[in-house]
């Protein structure tokens, strides 16, 4: 009894870590509010500020889901089933979307789809402003996690299976193997894919701000547009939409994280596994699947190649002023304070982040491994561990916020303000790096230190760092690029000039529309923060331990 207490004790501190502010926010968003919450629900749609805001959220996190899967579905299939030239560079080249910061997508976005963009110049698309646009980012921002996740599971499947399924009346034909072997096989892998893409879509911000314009609000907008909320006798209507928005989104995310839990947790399959390498076709014949992945790949690389480019352009005309006032003391936007400012929490986010998720995930291993209620109990403690995944970015603000002004406004001032949120977003990423390969660490070696007398700091690093040196690095990778472009919750953190991060730099200049070098420098910012996370994205695929394909 008392070694469980003392493996949970790790994961406790994390949850309390990562709840208690949302609790202490509750509690004062309750009493700001003035109305009870089913009041405060109903109330929702009686008001400008939010009526609608609930289906237009669903809505397009539905629709965007299923973009995703319809477009992400066959690149899976093709990168499964065809060896190509450079295999892994497209689908870096594929992937890549999803590690983009969401301030560099919206910018890509903007130059693509803007009022003055070369596609609605040239094709006279009038996408600006409209839920199209915002889904079309969405489907291009998260169609990276359907080849994550499916791909492993349709290349690794061993083809005699498939031979043999040819063989037998219920296989004898494309669409009748297509349903009865390969649907087995790859459908918890796409439900995870689809269930992480509506979480994303559900709690987007950044992308329906400056995409959608003015007068199109999802929930995570609506609450975050409420400079009143949590103080008492002024901020009665913000509190209550905050309140009852976050309720909500708490229920629908947390729901979708406990079938995410399953989907990941039942999608181990039992059927005999090959090499990649050993199952793909050669590309004869395939002029299809080459031609659209050619656009596929054409269309992963748009926006970033426009980010890039609007760089070097102030109002239509080629110039290199904004690469100059962006690093010159002078300019009213210079990104050398907010580039500092980024890389220290990205750093201090790493440090922090990676002891915490490694007693964590330690503690839901050693849990798992033992009979009983222990085993249920590390399940528990896994989802819970995970619970900033069912809170949005702007919800982590929030709670930072009113949890700690309830302590002491004086907190409000403290550097390490930004870092808090940082540190409470990047976890979970961490820990579904580091967690799976815990699981798949084989416990002989851990046994085989011990016997030989190791204490258990030697066995801890000399045997268990070691063997986990990959996903530890790519866990840290991650969690530096998750600090780097987290937008929502340090935008609402936002007190003052020296807090500022690139991602709030580039929402500020951006906000200026009649001011082409603002714009262009936060071009420059974008650039800055994509040739960084692409390096640390690369960096990262070299560590990745054999079977890890499918993980983040």
């Amino acid at each position: 009894m008392r070694k469980v207490v003392f493996h949970t004790i790790p994961a406790v501190l994390v949850i309390l870590l990562v709840i208690a502010p949302f609790i202490i926010a509750l509690i004062r968003l309750s009493e700001a509010s003035e109305v009870g919450i089913f009041e405060a629900f109903s109330n929702l749609d009686n008001r400008y500020q939010t009526s609608g805001a609930i289906g237009f959220t669903l809505k397009l996190s539905a629709i965007s889901t299923l973009a995703t899967v319809a477009f992400g579905l066959p690149l899976a299939w093709w990168m499964g089933r065809y060896h190509w030239p450079g295999h892994r560079l497209i689908r870096a080249l594929l992937t890549t979307p999803f590690v983009v910061p969401s301030m560099v997508a919206t910018i890509g976005f903007i130059s693509l789809l803007g009022p003055q963009s070369w596609l609605s110049e040239t094709f006279n698309l009038q996408l600006w402003h409209t839920m199209t646009a915002i889904v079309i980012a969405h489907t291009w921002y998260n169609v990276a996690l359907v080849v994550r996740l499916v791909e492993p599971a349709i290349a690794r499947l061993d083809p005699s299976l498939e031979e043999s399924a040819r063989l037998l009346p219920q296989g004898n034909k494309a669409w009748k193997r297509a349903w009865r072997l390969w649907w087995p096989v790859i459908r918890l892998n796409l439900a995870a894919a689809a269930t992480l893409t509506f979480v994303f879509s559900f709690t987007s911000f950044a992308l329906v701000r400056h995409l959608g314009g003015p007068g199109m609000y999802n929930m995570e907008r609506a609450m975050a547009e409420r400079p009143f909320t949590g103080i008492i006798g002024v901020g009665a209507v913000d509190s209550e939409i905050v309140l009852a928005f976050g309720i909500i989104q708490l229920v629908i995310l947390a729901s979708a994280l406990w079938l995410l839990t399953e989907f990941q947790r039942r999608g181990k399959t039992w059927l005999p596994l090959a090499t990649e390498k050993s199952t793909r076709l050669p590309l004869v014949n395939a002029q299809i699947p080459k031609l659209l992945m050619s656009l596929a790949i054409l269309a992963a690389i748009a926006p970033l190649y426009f980010t890039i480019i609007g760089s070097f352009s102030i109002a239509g005309n080629f110039s290199t002023q904004a690469w100059y006032n962006a690093f010159s003391t002078n300019s009213e936007f210079t990104l050398l304070q907010p580039l500092l400012n980024t890389l220290r929490f990205a750093t201090l986010t790493v440090l922090i982040a990676i002891p915490l998720a490694w007693l964590s995930a330690n503690s839901v291993a050693t849990l798992e491994k033992q009979e009983g209620w222990s085993s249920r109990y590390a399940r528990v403690l896994d989802v819970m561990v995970m619970a900033p995944f069912a809170l949005s970015a702007v919800m982590v603000g929030y709670g930072i916020l009113i949890g700690l002004s309830h302590i002491s406004n004086s907190l409000l001032l403290v550097w390490w303000l930004p870092l808090l949120a940082h540190l409470i977003i990047a976890l979970p990423f961490a820990m579904r790096v580091i967690l799976p390969a815990m699981r798949s660490l084989d416990p002989s070696y851990l046994e085989a230190a011990r016997t030989l007398g190791a204490s258990p700091f030697t066995v801890l690093f000399k045997v268990h760092l070691p063997l986990l040196r990959g996903p530890l690095i790519v866990a840290a990778i991650l969690a530096f690029a998750v600090s780097l472009g987290e937008f929502g919750a340090t935008w609402l953190l936002w007190n003052t000039p020296d807090w500022t991060t690139l991602p709030v730099l580039i929402d500020r200049a951006y906000s200026r529309p009649y001011d082409p070098l603002a714009r262009s420098i936060a071009h420059v910012a974008a650039s800055l923060l994509l040739i960084t996370t692409l390096t640390l994205f690369i960096t990262a695929e070299r560590f990745r331990m054999a079977g890890q394909e499918g993980e983040f």
